[in-house]
């Protein structure tokens, strides 16, 4: 779940902030963010949503508040959000449908470009619905490279939080380490490592 006491509101304001800067300056009237449960870094740089079951989008205007479609059954959304900042987390059902009614409320014209960020991981299927949503006026552009600059750069608090997590790997190395000399296998040392680093502060 999102702890704003370890990162606050603020970090994730100034990111945004950073990446609506990146959106002007490329031309772009909306961004739509993917993610997955293996790799979701572009996801959960902008809003902290880290999806378990499946691809999760973020769609951000330029201005306004950031909408989050997350696989899952609408029974689900409340523990959802829990997983972030953002107010309004839907199922993500017709990815199409959706995404060409919420462009349309930032350009009734049709007149769209949406930046791309995350689209390299993306399966073909949600891809293909991605561009349908926007024809016949609108077009894509990738905006990875600029974007994942921006995550390159990182904040006091976010290089406090590097740093305790280095804190507890090697705490849990050498818990490892230590339950091998005494003779234990490799799973019961995996065991010793995760006890070590839970008791530390890590995350599931």
């Amino acid at each position: 779940d999102w702890d704003p006491a370890l990162l606050p509101l603020a970090e994730f304001q100034a990111r945004l902030a950073a990446v609506r800067r990146v959106l002007a300056e490329s031309g772009a009237n909306a961004l739509l963010v993917h993610g997955h449960s293996v790799e979701h870094g572009a996801l959960a740089y902008v809003t902290g949503f880290v999806p378990k079951l499946g691809p999760a989008f973020a769609l951000v205007s330029r201005t306004g508040p950031i909408r989050i479609l997350a696989s899952g059954g609408p029974g689900m959304m409340r523990s959802a959000k829990l997983l972030t900042w953002v107010e309004d987390v839907r199922p993500l059902s017709n990815l199409r449908n959706t995404l060409r009614e919420w462009l349309g409320e930032i350009d009734r014209d049709g007149r769209i470009v949406l930046g791309l960020w995350g689209g390299n991981i993306m399966a073909q299927r949600p891809y293909l619905a991605v561009a349908a949503a926007i024809q016949p006026f609108g077009k894509v552009i990738d905006l990875d490279d600029q974007l994942d600059a921006l995550r390159r750069h990182k904040s006091p608090r976010e290089l406090e939080l590097i740093r305790e997590a280095c804190r507890i790997l090697a705490i849990a190395c050498e818990a490892f380490e230590r339950a091998t000399m005494d003779g234990s296998g490799a799973r019961s040392a995996a065991l010793a490592a995760e006890r070590a680093a839970f008791s530390n502060g890590a995350q599931d």
